[in-house]
């Protein structure tokens, strides 16, 4: 019987019901692992190997990535611009919070907090354009074991499917180009990246109507997948979107659904995880 990593609690469809933080920052243990993890990453290759049509869905950001790396560059360009050595010197480390941008500003950085809030507009705008752009896309940092993980998977078998919310237009050149360099299976037989078709124009906030936004997005993304074949596992780093992955894929007991204990959207509300879904903290084995 597995257990959820963080929280100890069996993975079965009738026990496992965790409630996620309400911030956005999530403490990322991507570099730990338990018998417990291995025996779940474990499983889910053997299930790809047992099952007519296998599928394995994952999703990008904080899921497969980590992308403080994109945030590192984007504060020392506009610490250089500025000419504010605070935020040129910032580490990848000292972000506390990826969604809070004042607090990275001012908290992380250290800047006063008064020159943090006349900077914050014109600091949202500068990341924006930047931040969901396809240059930017090369520094982040794909988890450990998240590249071998996958690509046992695929050559088990699988059908890799990639569900994103990153959008079609700005960013699948920089993301297809990542996903290559960094070894994981793309533009094959058997791999399918899945975009958002709207762009991510006005984001640089916590911000509900793009949770659902992207929940919209993703609920579409279903079917196709669907149509593939049986998906044996799902993993995402969003509660909401797990669940909606859970209801459509695992309900009838049919593969797992699998949660990313690293960091997600803030929310006012902790949201409760299906039962049955499991979390890891990442994909060492």
């Amino acid at each position: 019987m597995f257990r959820s990593i963080r929280h100890g609690v069996p993975l079965c469809a009738t026990v496992l019901t965790l409630c996620v933080a309400t911030t956005g920052w999530g403490k990322w243990q991507e570099t730990t692992t338990s018998p417990q993890q291995t025996a779940l990453l474990t499983t889910v290759a053997q299930l790809v190997q047992e099952t007519p049509h296998p599928v394995a869905v994952f999703d990008l950001d904080s899921t497969l990535y980590k992308n403080y790396g994109r945030w590192v560059v984007i504060l020392h360009e506009f610490g250089a611009m500025k000419n504010i050595p605070a935020l040129r010197r910032i580490t990848a480390t000292q972000i506390s919070d990826s969604f809070d941008h004042l607090g990275v500003l001012h908290h992380d950085a250290g800047l006063d907090r008064a020159l943090a809030e006349r900077l914050l507009p014109e600091f949202k705008t500068f990341w924006t354009t930047r931040f969901f752009s396809n240059p930017y896309l090369r520094y982040d940092e794909a988890l450990p074991g998240a590249v071998a993980f996958v690509k046992v998977l695929y050559k088990a078998g699988a059908h890799i499917v990639y569900i994103t919310g990153r959008d079609e237009k700005n960013m699948r050149a920089g993301t297809v180009a990542k996903l290559k360099k960094d070894g994981f299976p793309i533009n094959g037989s058997r791999t399918l990246l899945l975009m958002k078709p709207t762009v991510n124009a006005t984001i640089g906030e916590k911000s509900a109507a793009l949770r659902q936004t992207d929940l919209d997005w993703k609920q579409k993304a279903i079917a196709h997948v669907k149509s593939l074949g049986t998906v044996v596992a799902s993993f995402e780093n969003e509660p909401d979107y797990i669940n909606l992955y859970h209801d459509a894929f695992h309900k009838e007991g049919t593969g797992t659904a699998v949660f990313l204990d690293t960091d997600m959207y803030p929310r006012e509300t902790p949201v409760p995880l299906r039962h049955g879904v499991v979390t890891i903290s990442g994909f060492l084995q």
